[in-house]
C-alpha cells in the first residue's frame, strides 16, 4: 500500500473559508493519489488543544506545508524546516522566496466596485488596513474602476493589529464620525465582511439607512457574518475552493522537485453574492416592501398602480404616499428604475446580443421606449452601454 503523502495546513485565524480552502486541497489530494492533512484551527485553544503554528511543525517528519508566512521570522521557520512550504497570506507585497497563491485581490475591488456602480451610485468610499497587502490591493481595484467612472474613492484605513486594545464604543464612535461626513448616496466597500458589519453597526449608531444612504459590500462572503446582519450583507466571494486546488497543485509540484514557474499565483474572486445592504430595491416599510417585491416579480408584465397597491392590501392613494415617503419617487418612476436595473444585468451576459429582447423581457411597450428611458438614466443608449461593458470586461 503506498504511504500517503503528509501535508501539514497551519494558519493564524479561524476563518470559514479556510475550511474551503482545505477542502480544495482535499479533493486534489483524492484525484492524484490521497493525502494525509494536518490541522488545527487555534479556536480549539478553548478547549485545551494546542494551536498549530509555523514553529509548532519544527521536527515534524512530514512532507509539506501550506501556511500563513507573514514575516522574516516566519520565513526563517520555512528555511528551518527544510520542506516545500507554499504561502497562504498576502499580508506583506513581496513573496521573498516563498511561493504563495490567493484570491485576486485586486479583480476583488474592481468587482465590488463595479457592483456599487450598476446600482447607479456614485460616490465611492473604502475602509480597509494600513500597510496590509491585500487590503492595498482590494483598494487599488476599486479605486481604479471609480477613476475609470470619473469618479474619486475617499479611503480609511486603519492599523490592522492596533484594534484589539479599543472598546467596540469608541471604534463605532470613529466611524459613525466618518460615516456622517460622506456625502450621500454613498457605496463603501470594506476590507472584509467583519468590517463590513461594523459598517452597519455604525450607521446605526449615527441614524444613517443601510442601503438607501450608506451601501455596503464585504469581502469573504462568511455566511454567519453576512447572513445574520441587519440588514444581511454583500459580500464579495473568494473562490477558496480553487485557491486550495491551485496550493495542493503546487505543492504536488515542488514535491516532484519542479521549481515554481511564478512566485505568486492569483485566483479570480467567484464573484458577487448579493443580500439586502446593497439592494437599493430593499425597505423597511412592509407596504413599501411588498410593493417592491410585486413589482420585481412581475417586471415584464408592467403592473399598473392599482394592480401593486392591490397586492399590497392598501389603496392607491396610501401606496403612491408611503412609496414617496420611502423612496422619494412614485410606485411609476421607482418600477422604470427597476426595468433599467434589470435591463443593465440582462446586457452584461456574455450570450445576450438582442436588445429588443431585452426590452421586451423588461416590461417597455416597445423597442423606442426602452432606448428613451434608458438613455434618460444612464446617459447613453442601450447599445453604447453594452459596448463599453464588454470592452471594460474584456480588458
Amino acid at each position: 500500500m503506498a504511504t500517503l503523502l503528509k501535508l501539514a495546513v497551519v494558519y493564524p485565524t479561524s476563518i470559514p473559508w479556510m475550511a474551503e480552502i482545505i477542502d480544495g486541497i482535499r479533493r486534489y489530494g483524492l484525484q492524484y493519489g490521497g493525502w494525509q492533512i494536518l490541522t488545527c484551527p487555534p479556536t480549539l485553544e478553548a478547549s485545551g488543544e494546542r494551536s498549530r503554528s509555523l514553529s509548532s511543525l519544527v521536527g515534524w517528519k512530514g512532507d509539506a506545508a501550506i501556511a500563513a508566512v507573514r514575516n522574516a521570522e516566519d520565513r526563517k521557520i520555512v528555511r528551518k524546516l527544510g520542506i516545500p512550504v507554499v504561502n497562504l497570506s498576502q499580508w506583506e507585497s513581496e513573496a521573498h522566496g516563498v511561493p504563495r497563491v490567493s484570491v485576486d485581490n485586486y479583480l476583488a475591488g474592481r468587482l465590488a466596485a463595479e457592483h456599487l456602480l450598476e446600482r447607479g451610485i456614485r460616490e465611492l468610499a473604502y475602509l480597509g488596513w494600513k500597510n496590509v497587502h491585500y487590503s492595498n490591493e482590494r483598494l487599488r481595484g476599486f479605486a481604479s474602476r471609480a477613476k475609470e467612472a470619473g469618479l474619486h474613492c475617499v479611503t480609511k484605513l486603519d492599523a490592522a493589529e492596533g484594534t484589539s486594545a479599543r472598546t467596540l464604543a469608541d471604534e463605532l464612535h470613529e466611524l459613525g464620525a466618518w460615516l456622517s461626513a460622506l456625502p450621500r448616496p454613498c457605496g463603501i466597500f470594506a476590507v472584509q465582511d467583519y468590517r463590513a458589519q461594523l459598517v452597519v453597526e455604525a450607521c446605526a449608531s449615527v441614524g444613517l439607512r443601510v442601503p438607501r444612504d450608506v451601501a455596503i459590500i464585504g469581502m469573504d462572503d462568511d455566511a454567519i457574518v453576512c447572513g445574520h446582519s441587519t440588514p444581511t450583507l454583500t459580500s464579495v466571494r473568494r473562490n477558496s475552493g480553487q485557491v486550495g486546488w491551485e496550493m495542493a497543485a503546487l505543492i504536488d509540484r515542488m514535491i516532484r522537485g519542479d521549481r515554481p514557474d511564478t512566485m505568486e499565483i492569483l485566483v479570480p474572486p467567484e464573484g458577487i453574492v448579493e443580500r439586502q445592504s446593497t439592494d437599493m430595491f430593499h425597505h423597511g416599510d412592509e407596504v413599501v416592501q411588498l410593493a417592491v417585491s410585486f413589482m420585481l416579480r412581475n417586471l415584464k408584465d408592467a403592473p399598473k398602480v392599482q394592480t401593486i397597491a392591490d397586492h399590497a392590501g392598501v389603496s392607491k392613494r396610501t401606496l403612491e404616499t408611503r412609496f414617496r415617503s420611502a423612496t422619494g419617487k412614485s410606485p411609476h418612476e421607482y418600477l422604470t428604475t427597476a426595468r433599467i436595473e434589470r435591463a443593465m444585468k440582462l446586457m452584461q451576459r456574455p450570450t445576450q446580443t438582442n436588445l429588443r429582447n431585452v426590452a421586451a423581457a423588461c416590461g417597455f411597450a416597445s423597442y423606442p421606449a426602452f432606448v428613451a428611458a434608458f438613455q434618460g438614466a444612464c446617459g447613453k443608449t442601450p447599445g453604447d452601454y453594452q459596448r463599453q461593458f464588454r470592452q471594460a470586461r474584456g480588458s
